[in-house]
């Protein structure tokens, strides 16, 4: 009988969570500010109330984030926001709690224990956009020791993906590389998340100003990446993988070729990857990711003296209906080299992002 009811919950909390899914990707982000709090109060996985705490006897040293300064951590800003969006989640976790604590067989355990580490991953990622690293690092170290506790190995991949994007945001590019690099054992060199782990090691080497290292796991990642089937998995959520490496190999490598000064190589690769996410259906979109392209795009341009091109790609940027925190940050990127160079050039896209910044506020 409680095998039954289990694998009932477990249907529909897998449909929930390709609910979840597709409210992130079509609704933006300021829908789900307010159901966030509910998931954010919930104790992650070894009750730790520190970033570098979750994850009990299991979490290493690498797990650690450092400090609490880079944003408020769970129970801080996202926690004050009132339910709607994404109360369900709330649901969810607690469902999950519940089943974990009561009688179950060995494989339900597990599963559960990966569904809940795929809800900690999606909301990871949103406490990202929303721009509140240690609450995101939190969730992603969740991810992590759930999928690791339930031997899920693909899982521990996304997590630190995720590790990785949310420290090299934080300016903790040491530790996106650690991440990157950890989660590499985890995962077959055959999957799209190979790819995108070297990619991201190579930025957050780049971002060191480490040309060699970059170098390396580029090479690496470039090499993996032109091996990939025709034919690539999807998530549990429905996103594709394979699109996911590609953006990875032309976005990730842009912005590396800006840190490393090489804005030429930026340049073409910043465009790749805005073709890259144009040649993808609507529904299928990374609106802040495009976005984040065209800003490298702009960077690169402006760098190289094409202002007007610097400026139109920067205020196509930041029409996006997804101007999370990483866009904005991004975006004051460009106003700054804007400003160092062409200041008389800066005034319509600072107007423009100082627009963006009201409506964020």
């Amino acid at each position: 009988m409680a095998g039954q009811v289990v694998g009932d919950c477990l249907e529909a909390l897998a449909a929930s969570l390709l609910d979840v899914a597709g409210l992130l990707v079509v609704a933006g982000v300021r829908g789900f500010e307010a159901g966030l709090h509910a998931h954010a109060a919930r104790p992650a996985l070894g009750q730790g109330e520190q970033a570098g705490d979750v994850g009990g006897a299991g979490a290493g040293p690498w797990f650690a984030f450092g400090g609490d300064r880079w944003g408020p951590g769970v129970g801080g800003d996202l926690a004050d926001r009132s339910a709607d969006g994404l109360g369900d989640v709330e649901a969810d976790g607690i469902e999950i709690d519940q089943l974990l604590a009561g009688p179950r067989a060995l494989k339900e355990g597990r599963e559960l224990f990966v569904l809940a580490g795929w809800l900690s991953e999606i909301l990871a990622w949103l406490a990202h956009d929303l721009g509140n690293p240690l609450t995101a690092w939190a969730y992603a170290v969740d991810c992590f020791e759930h999928a690791d506790q339930a031997g899920h190995d693909e899982l521990c991949g996304w997590a630190v993906d995720a590790m990785a994007s949310i420290a090299l945001h934080a300016d903790r590019p040491e530790r996106a590389v650690s991440a990157a690099v950890r989660g590499l054992s985890r995962v077959s060199t055959s999957h799209p998340l190979a790819v995108r782990l070297h990619a991201q090691a190579s930025r957050g080497q780049a971002r060191l100003g480490n040309h060699g290292g970059f170098e390396e796991h580029f090479a690496k990642a470039d090499r993996l990446w032109n091996t990939l089937p025709g034919r690539t998995p999807s998530r549990p959520d429905g996103i594709e993988t394979g699109p996911l490496a590609t953006y990875a190999m032309t976005a990730y490598t842009a912005s590396s070729y800006i840190w490393l000064g090489e804005y030429e190589l930026a340049r073409r690769h910043a465009e790749s990857a805005v073709k890259a996410h144009e040649n993808v259906p609507d529904s299928k979109r990374s609106p802040s990711r495009e976005a984040i392209a065209r800003l490298d795009l702009g960077i690169a341009l402006a760098n190289l003296g094409a202002v007007d091109e610097a400026v139109a790609a920067g205020v196509a940027a930041l029409d996006s209906p997804r101007v999370v925190a990483s866009v904005r940050a991004r975006a004051a990127d460009l106003d700054l080299v804007l400003a160092t160079t062409h200041p008389q050039a800066a005034d319509e896209f600072r107007a423009r992002l100082a627009v963006v910044g009201q409506g964020a506020a």
